[in-house]
């Protein structure tokens, strides 16, 4: 290992050889963000990306975990921003430390340890001779491993703009001192100038290789007075600005881009979906018809905490304003693009944004616009490039050089939002990633800019590492009924020119049919439905009638007297061909040239369907953007040295139902060779970019074809394996599995055998947050949902069992027509019945009542509401569409045309007439199979119910017992949940007895229990550990000798930090005294 250079302190800054580091910053807290910021972007540039940081309180020491971008390593790191030296003893500590990590993990761990002093000699030598344990990096390494990774200029590129400050005197000379400067605004190289030998003057260089503003300087020499004052007896010398002639050419540029975006997103057109000629050729301003955004926490990898956070919408504008980079992700038409836009019209000084209330931050933020599908050779690109080409878009690639340094200047001050939209849509994998890794650059360069991008989850997968360490992920969320509503009464308005009253009668159509709804949450299914019904009059409920229908439009019926109708049987072979040909080789857009190459092999490959075509291929092109916008140029490609138009698909979600139809009818290459639908889909079920294509296919197939698709995604989702049963939440996704779901839920053609056992295996490898009874629930296979969830659940496998039971009471409650008094009659007629089924239905039905009998935040418990539109007038529109959207997707209702809240009892009638029949059960009851629904249940109908304490105490102790000694994790869980749910002892005494006497001979064995269950904390992924652990905590409570007491408090506090439990700071206020509390 090579010496590193020798350093010394001056006054307290770290000195690396000519260069020095100083963390501009005296708050502690802030000053450890730095330093964090710091080494992320260190450890970007060497490969590694989910980097997890633990700071500790000084900000100046931090240690490190991370996973490698592209190979199987871990990360363990250990930094010090000190100005003293490490010895030897550290890294020796570090090393053991290390060591214990290498034990436990099954990757290799790679070693760094981060000193910006640097070490001492003897330090050195003893890993010279370790021969390698560990890499150390120190100050100078860091600064060449931020130059090499681009997140600062070299130290050459700073000094040339250094030379050009004005008033530098004649006989002053660049010194070989320079320091990197970490503040918040960025990094910053401070280069000095020496004149007699003394370091006299100097000049700031932002990162990127611009000077600062003198507003930046100002705050960058603020910060150094209050820290260390390294600048208070120099003189700053200001970089050479632009001439005036550059002054006026860079508001030019402004002005041209602000046009641009004015003509790109200041309105919204009706390409490429069924408008009349009237209607497509109008551009209707964009605040008509926008519905404000919600969102909802998304989260790389699972967790309980991460659920319960996840399914809280909120609106964009909180989640803007809380974080300066986000991430949206959503799926194909759910809003993306256009919430882009509205930001970009919002921000562009237009005078717009309180046009819609959406509370958008009020900030002067410069709206930066990139669409990813529009990159071209740009992709590989730094950031700053990308953004200096965007007046190509404007038609003014002469100012491209100019806008780029107006760019530079907005970005140092954070006074940009950048907008990216699309990451998905950059096709090639490494491309995506390399994109992502210049977009973390950026931010690591100018971390003040506020950066929105958008992405579909599928693509998002390849660069959420890199993405998600400086992001914040968020979901938009589905279009809420109030949002169906408004966007319904606004079409109205604007396109159709009815009363609004006409449109809520729309809106209602829409939401009683629960099929429809659920293609109306998608923002995109909802305007081309809302088109398709003006030339229909209905409402179709399937997405490839839908998608038919629309298409048909588009090329037939639309606007004949204008333009011709072009002849289906021609134009969609042709089309279907291209857009298989297209995903196949996962290109989104092609060139004219290319396209027409397509449509050309369509033509040679299918002479029974082609062979008497009366287009040519460039005509068909020109015709279908002329009358449909099924296809539209996107803009122009270098190809073999010549400009040629681009084409692409204009929405994806046509492409894509065109190549499922081009599965089904066989509109494919080498057509000679018949391939049935399910072998030519079979090596692409499992990718995620033929997600929608797959179940498209099987609707659109033969009951023969579709039975053998269905069959092979059958196949594929069993050979997942029970292990992985809990990956279907909505952070991660399974095609074949999703797939064969989306198929059953577009009632594809397949005998009822088949249906039957499609239905077991989503059961199985589903699970209850995500059942799949709730998406069939409104199908033609739903009446088979409740045999087959009995059966499953009589079986008796514990680890399924919520599953079915879940699934079991949805269905009956929809079969049965179940609703207010007489949902909540069945369910305490239910509870205790003989009747296996009706008991389970029952207690799973009270457990569903119990979660959700709560009403809107800031909705008085006297006002009667009995409709969405009564909670709207009572509520903010917030409030009402949480509630609301909560209500919807708890799979309890029929088809809520209105939302009454006689369906959800109030928890007080719960508590009287539900619960004590839950705890009979759970006493008298020694099946497992009948004693499972009523702990769940217990679980939620605890928190507002009150039990005896004798009951409370016998309950405790069966549970323990389920706890010690059951055989199933998932038993042994829910036991754990059931105790930490109850209501606690006023005392101890009755459980010390009841112990004594349940207990007496397994003592050790619970004890042994406990004391691991309270060590162990667990995590949201592991949920057994985790209420085992909460368990432990509260049986401790009235046991002597398991755990100390300073252990068991310390445990607590942490719960209530961590997990936000009103219960654990009860247990603290009511046993130990402590003053924080919560209600329960």
């Amino acid at each position: 290992m090579p010496l590193a250079p020798q350093k010394e302190e001056r006054n307290g800054i770290l000195t690396v050889g000519d260069f020095a580091i100083e963390i501009l910053e005296a708050d502690n807290n802030k000053r450890g963000d730095l330093f964090g910021r710091l080494i992320q972007d260190v450890f970007h540039t060497l490969g590694y990306e989910d980097c997890v940081l633990n700071l500790h309180k000084s900000g100046r020491e931090l240690d490190v975990t991370a996973t490698h971008r592209t190979e199987d390593r871990l990360l363990v790191a250990e930094c010090k921003a000190k100005s003293e030296k490490i010895g030897g003893d550290e890294l020796n500590k570090f090393a053991g430390a290390v060591e214990v990590e290498r034990r436990k993990s099954s990757a290799p761990i790679s070693t760094y340890f981060i000193s910006l002093s640097g070490y001492k000699v003897t330090a050195l030598e003893q890993e010279r001779e370790a021969q390698g344990r560990m890499t150390l990096l120190d100050g100078q390494q860091v600064v060449e491993e931020l130059i090499r990774g681009r997140v600062i200029v070299t130290r050459s590129q700073a000094a040339l703009v250094a030379g050009s400050c004005t008033d530098l005197p004649a006989d002053a000379r660049l010194s070989k001192r320079s320091m990197i400067l970490a503040h918040e605004i960025g990094w910053i190289w401070a280069m000095f100038f020496s004149v007699d030998g003394e370091d006299s003057l100097f000049t700031l260089v932002h990162a990127d290789g611009h000077r600062l503003s003198l507003d930046l300087v100002e705050q960058v020499l603020q910060s150094d007075e209050s820290h260390k004052g390294i600048f208070q007896q120099r003189k700053y010398l200001h970089p050479r600005g632009l001439s005036k002639g550059a002054e006026e050419n860079r508001q030019e540029a402004r002005d041209e881009y602000l046009s641009y975006i004015a003509r790109e997103c200041g309105e919204i057109t009706l390409e490429g979906l069924p408008a009349d000629e009237n209607l497509g050729s109008r551009r209707i301003r964009l605040e008509s018809l926008y519905v404000p955004t919600y969102v909802e926490r998304a989260y790389v990898s699972g967790g309980e905490e991460a659920e319960e956070e996840q399914v809280k919408r909120i609106p964009f504008a909180e989640a803007l304003s809380a974080d300066r980079h986000l991430a949206l992700l959503s799926p194909p038409g759910g809003g993306k693009t256009t919430l882009l836009k509205r930001l970009a019209v919002a921000y562009g000084g237009f005078g717009r944004r309180s046009e819609v209330n959406d509370a958008l931050p009020d900030e002067n933020w410069f709206p930066l616009l990139i669409r990813c599908r529009q990159l071209g050779p740009h992709v590989r690109s730094p950031i700053l490039t990308s953004l200096g080409s965007l007046m190509n878009n404007a038609e003014r690639p002469d100012l491209s050089e100019t806008f780029e340094q107006l760019v530079a200047q907005l970005l140092k001050g954070g006074e940009a939002i950048l907008l990216v939209d699309g990451l998905d849509e950059i096709n090639d994998p490494s491309d995506r990633a390399t994109f992502a890794a210049q977009l973390r650059t950026f931010i690591g360069t100018y971390p003040q800019v506020r950066v929105v991008v958008t992405s579909r989850e599928a693509g998002f997968r390849v660069v959420s590492g890199a993405m998600s360490s400086v992001c914040q992920l968020f979901r938009i969320s589905d279009l809420s009924s109030t949002g169906i509503r408004k966007l319904c009464s606004a079409w109205h308005r604007e396109v159709v020119g009815d009363s609004e009253t006409a449109g809520r009668e729309l809106a209602e159509a829409v939401l009683s049919n629960g099929r429809v709804r659920q293609l109306a949450v998608n923002p995109l299914l909802l305007t081309t439905l809302l088109l398709v019904r003006r030339w229909l009059g209905e409402l179709p409920s399937r997405r490839s009638i839908l998608y038919g229908k629309a298409i048909e439009v588009l090329l037939m019926t639309w606007n004949t007297e204008a333009r011709a109708p072009l002849d289906q049987e021609e134009v969609i072979p042709q089309l279907a061909y291209a857009a298989f040909v297209m995903m196949s080789n996962k290109e989104q857009s092609v060139s004219a040239r290319k396209l027409r190459g397509i449509l050309d092999d369509a033509r040679r490959e299918m002479p029974e369907v082609l062979g008497y075509a009366r287009i040519s291929s460039g005509e068909l092109i020109e015709r279908v953007e002329d009358r449909s916008s099924l296809l539209v140029q996107s803009g122009h490609v270098a190809e073999e040295g010549q400009i040629r138009p681009l084409f692409e698909f204009k929405h994806l979600t046509f492409q894509e139902y065109l190549a499922a139809l081009a599965t089904v009818h066989s509109y494919l290459p080498q057509r000679g060779e018949y391939l049935s639908t399910s072998e030519i889909l079979e090596s692409r079920v499992a990718d995620a970019s033929w997600q929608q294509v797959v179940p498209l296919a099987a609707s659109l197939s033969s009951p023969r074809e579709a039975k053998a698709l269905v069959e092979l995604l059958m196949r594929k989702t069993e050979e997942l394996g029970v292990t992985e049963r809990g990956l279907y939440k909505k952070a991660d996704s399974y095609p074949p599995y999703d797939n064969l779901l989306q198929c059953l839920s577009d009632e594809v053609l397949i005998p009822p055998v088949l249906v039957r056992e499609a239905i077991d295996i989503l059961l199985r490898h589903g699970t209850h947050m995500a059942n799949p009874a709730v998406a069939l629930r409104k199908t033609k296979f739903a009446r088979e949902i409740e045999e087959i969830a009995f059966a499953g659940y009589e079986m008796g496998n514990p680890r399924e069992r919520a599953d079915y039971s879940h699934a079991l009471a949805i269905s009956h409650i929809d079969q049965h027509d179940l609703h207010g008094e007489s949902l909540l009659a069945a369910v305490v007629s239910g509870i205790g019945n003989p009747d296996l089924r009706t008991h389970v239905v029952a207690c799973t039905t009270a457990m569903h009542m119990s979660f959700r009998a709560r009403r809107p935040r800031g909705l008085d418990e006297e006002v009667v509401v009995d409709s969405v539109e009564d909670i709207e007038a009572e509520v903010s529109d917030d409030e009402a569409a949480v509630w609301e959207e909560d209500y919807l997707d708890s799979g309890m209702a029929d088809e809520w045309p209105e939302l009454r809240l006689s369906d959800i009892p109030r928890s007080d009638r719960i508590a009287a007439e539900v619960s004590p029949l839950l705890m009979s059960t759970l006493l008298d009851e020694e099946k497992e199979e009948r004693i499972f629904p009523a702990m769940w249940a217990l679980c939620w109908a605890s928190a507002f119910s009150q039990f005896s304490m004798d009951d409370v105490c016998a309950a405790l102790m069966k549970l323990i017992r389920l706890l010690l000694n059951h055989p199933s994790s998932e038993m042994r869980r829910f036991s754990a949940w059931t105790i930490w749910s109850l209501p606690l002892l006023e005392s101890n005494e009755a459980f010390l007895a009841s112990f004594e006497a349940s207990f007496n001979d397994e003592k050790d064995a619970i004890f042994a229990l406990l004391k691991e269950g309270v060590a162990k904390p667990g995590s949201g992924a592991d949920t057994l550990s985790s209420d085992i652990h909460r368990a432990a905590l509260v049986i401790t409570e009235y046991l002597d000798g398991p755990v100390a007491e300073e252990e068991r408090h310390q445990a607590l506090r942490d719960i209530t930090e961590s997990y936000d439990k009103s219960w654990a700071r009860v247990m603290l206020k009511r046993f130990h005294g402590e003053t924080e509390t919560s209600e329960p």
